[in-house]
């Protein structure tokens, strides 16, 4: 925690926020980290025990009358954007790990299929752009803020490894 609160103290104190420039510089270098799928063919796995889960997971085949299965086509406008960035993330398939459901029990989908992806204009990307460039901008200031300790480190060398 106290690392964690140094590197905020340094990085934080010269960090300042994007302009709208900066956004859009960014976001036409970086385009094709901002394509996303329109939607996703996925099947849910619901049960109220995350070990039958974790089986039907390590063997597909598997089969319990505990576990409840729905096809689903999930648009990815439409869905929590956290599910939406697990099911990007998540390799077509394959399953996503064992998430707790919100109605109690826990669930697991299996991406079938994910569709055609689709680039929008700047501006519905405008607040992720921006939280990629301070994090850019963060890791920048932390490199440059621990080499010029380095360079002005007076260190002495006591003894050789090895000897």
């Amino acid at each position: 925690l106290l690392n964690q609160k140094l590197y905020q103290t340094i990085a934080y104190s010269k960090l300042s926020p994007p302009t709208q420039d900066e956004i859009k510089e960014y976001y036409n270098l970086h385009k094709e980290r901002f394509v996303r799928p329109e939607s996703f063919e996925v099947i849910l796995y619901h049960a109220t025990s995350p070990e039958k889960l974790q089986q039907q997971v390590a063997s597909p085949m598997f089969y319990s009358p505990d576990i409840h299965t729905q096809s689903l086509t999930l648009h990815y406008r439409t869905i929590d954007p956290s599910l939406a960035n697990l099911l990007y993330q998540t390799r077509v398939n394959h399953f996503t790990p064992v998430l707790p459901d919100p109605k109690g029990g826990y669930m697991t989908f299996f991406v079938k299929e994910k569709s055609k992806t689709s680039t929008d204009a700047m501006e519905a990307y405008n607040t992720e752009v921006s939280t990629a460039i301070l994090a850019d901008k963060r890791t920048q200031i932390l490199n440059d803020y621990f080499s010029r300790l380095r360079l002005n480190a007076d260190i002495k060398t006591l003894r050789l490894p090895n000897e």
